[in-house]
């Protein structure tokens, strides 16, 4: 609110009966009418808040405005009428000093007296009113001054207050998407590196676990993209915090926080799509372990059904094996009656080997029925009515049939070996002869 500091007007009226003391008081006139007319200059302005009262100013402030607007009114109406009292009171002033001076008519000087005194009486009581307008008006002024800034003061903190929790939680909720991110960058890497792992060993599961790397693939663009637009939104939040609660610049705030707005709308749309991209990764997900199921089940299955045909031809070995054995002490005192050290040394070797191979074949078949009883119980607890292979079970799934294959290896070796023992007997039985 505009204000008019308005210095008192002392109006030093006299009633000097002296003609000697006329020039003071007239000089003292021309000091009143010089702060009258400074008054009336100030008072002719339009005051627009008296015009239009602002909208946005507390009632109290609205209150002490009106008493101002009407005060200001009022001296400008009463403004005329002091001056015809200053020129009246000049005028009788005048008429006093040239009645009563120095060869002036007695009768006429008392006349002129008692005007001079009623001109007098009549000024001083219009000053007196006029002194309280005065100060009316520049006391409300102050208190409506006073108040104002109390008011913004109480409004500018609230307004940092609710500023500055709407920009907290802003924050609260930029670090809540960014954890939650980078959750979710790790987890993505991380099945992503799985499904190739399983993807490579797979021969059900290639199709799903190439549409699901590429879901991933995307997923992890989309969210590196994110990751750098919350950077983005932090600084624009940061200089928010700056210009509207360090700096208090009103204009500079209300643009930031369209700007800030606009990013945060811009980021909800782009968080929409990542979810939108999520929610695609569960059904391929279930079809991706479907297959592995598939593939687990295959694969395991195969090693039965291979452990089963081994297991029944080392059966057969082994019962040949422990039948030889069972004759050897027999043949090898048969061996020694020929009296051919080279003989006994190369059947008791055979021997050897023959004991050694039934040990081999032996533990086979107790790895193989063990290993077929652990393949029911996996199907049983992983494959049996699921839908979807836990990566505890496939890890398990793919641990038996890993050492079923690598039991596989040491077969192959006992076949080759078994069957040289054969064709070493053979040989033997041809020299014995």
């Amino acid at each position: 609110m505009k204000k008019i500091f308005l210095a008192s007007v002392a109006l030093a009226v006299s009633f000097l009966l002296f003609a000697d003391d006329y020039s003071k008081e007239i000089k003292r006139l021309a000091q009143d009418k010089k702060k009258i007319a400074e008054i009336e200059k100030r008072l002719s302005a339009d005051e627009k808040d008296c015009i239009k009262k602002p909208q946005n100013l507390a009632w109290e402030v609205l209150k002490e405005l009106q008493i101002y607007c009407d005060t200001r009114e009022s001296l400008r109406n009463r403004l005329p009428h002091m001056k015809e009292l200053l020129a009246d009171y000049e005028e009788r002033l005048t008429d006093f000093n040239k009645e009563c001076g120095k060869g002036g008519d007695a009768a006429l000087c008392e006349n002129s007296e008692i005007t001079l005194l009623k001109s007098a009486d009549e000024l001083n009581s219009e000053r007196e009113n006029f002194d309280r307008n005065l100060e009316l008006l520049d006391s409300s002024a102050k208190k409506a001054k006073r108040i104002n800034e109390e008011q913004n003061e109480i409004a500018r903190r609230e307004f940092d207050q609710n500023i500055g929790d709407n920009l907290r939680a802003k924050k609260g909720l930029i670090s809540a998407i960014q954890d939650s991110l980078k959750r979710d960058d790790k987890l993505f890497k991380l099945s992503k590196s799985q499904t190739i792992s399983a993807r490579n060993t797979s021969n059900y599961a290639k199709n799903s676990a190439d549409a699901l790397i590429l879901n991933l693939e995307r997923l992890l663009k989309m969210n590196a993209e994110l990751s750098a637009f919350t950077q983005t939104m932090q600084k624009k939040v940061s200089q928010a915090e700056d210009l509207c609660i360090k700096k208090h610049d009103a204009a500079k705030c209300q643009a930031i926080e369209k700007e800030m707005e606009a990013l945060f709308t811009t980021a909800n749309e782009k968080l929409d799509q990542y979810k939108s991209e999520k929610s695609k990764s569960g059904p391929l997900e279930d079809d991706f372990h479907r297959d592995l199921l598939k593939d687990i089940a295959a694969k395991t299955e195969n090693a039965k059904q291979t452990m089963l045909s081994y297991i029944k031809s080392l059966e057969e070995q082994n019962g040949h094996l422990k039948q030889r054995l069972g004759t050897s002490d027999n043949d090898i005192e048969v061996v020694k009656s020929r009296n051919n050290r080279q003989l006994l040394k190369t059947y008791t070797g055979l021997v050897d080997t023959m004991k050694k191979l039934e040990k081999e074949s032996s533990e086979f078949i107790v790895f193989f029925k063990d290993a077929n009883q652990r393949i029911d119980a996996f199907n049983s607890k992983c494959t049996q009515n699921k839908s979807e292979l836990s990566s505890e079970c496939r890890i398990e799934g793919d641990k038996i049939v890993s050492e079923v294959s690598q039991m596989m290896e040491k077969v192959s070796k006992y076949a080759n070996d078994f069957n040289k023992l054969n064709n070493d007997l053979n040989d033997f039985a041809k020299k014995f002869k």
